[in-house]
């Protein structure tokens, strides 16, 4: 599976394409996001189809465990008016 990081361009944040957060993530997949998280401190998902469970699993961590807190961050999430992640 091809992992593509963008920056956004502003001050912090990028988008990930190519993980499909309605699967498990494997170590390799989730050691690119997590290289993202740490190095951008806001990463964005678009177009994720998840059913309630797979958001609740996603954010307690049942996908492959939680991501490591930093000092002064705290992970968000956010869904659009359809209910798909972005």
């Amino acid at each position: 599976m091809f992992i593509e990081v963008i920056p956004t361009g502003a001050a912090i944040g990028a988008e990930i394409r190519g993980v499909n957060l309605a699967h498990p993530l494997d170590d390799a997949t989730f050691a690119k996001v997590e290289e993202a998280y740490n190095t951008y401190g806001v990463i964005f998902f678009r177009n994720q189809r998840l059913t309630p469970p797979q958001q609740v699993a996603l954010q307690c961590g049942a996908a492959h465990g939680p991501f490591p807190l930093q000092q002064g961050r705290v992970p968000r999430a956010s869904v659009d008016n359809a209910g798909i992640w972005l």
